[in-house]
């Protein structure tokens, strides 16, 4: 049944052959300008330093999927559908490798019914392949966690490292992923547990370090990426100024690149306005946690304008009334009225993920050994990887964390079955759209 599943997703290539500028989003011209420098020259150099910006990975996949095929979309969408795909087969072994493979099964069939895994991946964006990675790296994790062997958590580390080079935010799980391993082996022999985290954080480096120096070499700055500096200032801090002063987030952020001293202007706004500064983070990790965007998902079926866009922005925002009117835009409008049913059981399946996910934490963590280990990686990776961006936080943001929600939503689901009950994709499907049902209620 799973393989039927991940068969018919590649059926989605379709879209991008029909629409092929649908899946092109604004952060999707950088990678794709850069795509073209490798495809083009052989070199990754960027007149307005979009190399310095994002590092290679992300524009070597477009490159490496585009072979002998030009400049064309699609080549690319199927591989992120591909690779995906592999990512529901990875999950299945994840949680076999430590004697749990219906967790595993439920895991892989959640994350290949996702909606909004499958439409994100229809897009030009990273967060596919970097989700794909990540699953590579807990699969060799949960290897090693298996057999002990320092092999494994050197592969995992690397892993995590790439996975850097495609989406900078990976860099902070290498020490979060260390610290658990020490963590977990503060009750036996300590060398070995050192030893493990420092093979992790040594291969993790790596790439990493490899990179910094590249940077420093061509641009003069020893960083991995300035994404992480632009995104802080014109996202995470312009939207609280653009809260307190009654200006847009483009002329707040224009203000900020223009100070003489952002790092203190940053101190002195969050000082002034605490409870403003928190709303709007907590107001960006509720975007990412729904995992819906209908402005980038109308798009992908050739749909312009701007009937689709405020529902959830208001909803967030308070203004309900707002958000219903607009609700009723949408559905009134004959270009985005298909469109809504995708976002309505986006979001429906998301609420029921998150129930059996929530399930899944308190399961896992009570049974202790190296399930409880497992659920901590898993659960830490995923609050990590959803709270980080704050305020800029976007829809396709969730995506990069969407297989491990998967995978405390299929341990949830194991823990709240009827004992005796089979596994089986009808089952898995029918219990599913019980429990969105039951939410939606």
């Amino acid at each position: 049944m799973l393989a039927v599943i991940l068969i018919l997703r590649l059926l989605l290539v379709a879209v991008p052959l029909n629409f092929p500028e649908g899946g092109i989003l604004v952060d999707s011209e950088g990678y794709l300008r850069l795509a073209r420098a490798i495809q083009e020259t052989g070199s990754y150099r960027d007149p307005f330093k979009e190399d310095l910006y994002r590092p290679p990975g992300y524009p070597l996949f477009i490159a490496a999927a585009r072979l002998g095929s030009g400049t064309a979309t699609w080549p690319v969408v199927l591989l992120q559908l591909i690779v995906s795909g592999v990512a529901s087969l990875l999950l299945a072994g994840a949680a076999g490798r430590i004697g749990h493979p219906r967790v595993g099964m439920a895991s892989a069939f959640i994350y290949a019914l996702s909606p909004a895994g499958c439409l994100w991946a229809l897009t030009i964006m990273s967060e596919t392949l970097f989700a794909f990675l990540l699953v590579l790296g807990v699969y060799l994790l949960m290897r090693f966690l298996q057999d002990g062997r320092h092999a494994w958590v050197g592969l995992a580390g690397l892993t995590l490292g790439v996975a850097s080079m495609v989406r900078p935010i990976g860099v902070f799980l290498i020490p979060v992923w260390a610290g658990i391993l020490v963590v977990r082996g503060l009750r036996g022999r300590l060398r070995p547990v050192l030893t493990s985290a420092v093979v992790l954080v040594v291969a993790g480096s790596l790439p990493i370090a490899t990179w910094m120096i590249r940077n420093a070499a061509v641009h003069g700055e020893l960083v991995l990426s300035t994404v992480g500096t632009r995104t802080f200032y014109a996202f995470n801090l312009a939207v609280v100024m653009a809260e307190v002063h009654g200006i847009t987030r483009d002329q707040a952020a224009t203000q900020i690149a223009l100070s003489e001293n952002p790092e203190g202007l940053a101190k002195e706004v969050i000082t002034a306005h605490p409870v403003v500064f928190l709303a709007e983070q907590i107001r960006g990790v509720v975007r990412t946690l729904l995992g819906a965007e209908p402005r980038a998902w109308v798009r992908l079926f050739g749909v312009e304008g701007d009937a689709s866009f405020g529902v959830i922005s208001s909803a967030l925002s308070g203004d309900f009334g707002e958000a219903v009117r607009r609700a009723g835009q949408v559905l009134e409008s004959p270009q985005t009225r298909l469109v809504a049913p995708l976002v309505i059981l986006a979001v429906l399946f998301s609420v029921a993920a998150f129930a059996l996910a929530a399930a899944g934490v308190r399961h896992g963590l009570a049974k202790g050994g190296e399930f409880a280990t497992f659920t901590l990686i898993v659960t830490l990776t995923m609050l990590y990887l959803v709270g980080v961006p704050g305020a800029a936080g976007q829809g396709r943001f969730r995506m990069q964390a969407e297989p491990l929600l998967a995978m405390l939503a299929g341990l949830g689901w194991v823990a709240v079955r009827t004992r005796g009950a089979g596994m089986n994709g009808g089952n898995l499907l029918r219990g599913l759209a019980k429990s969105i049902l039951a939410k939606s209620r």
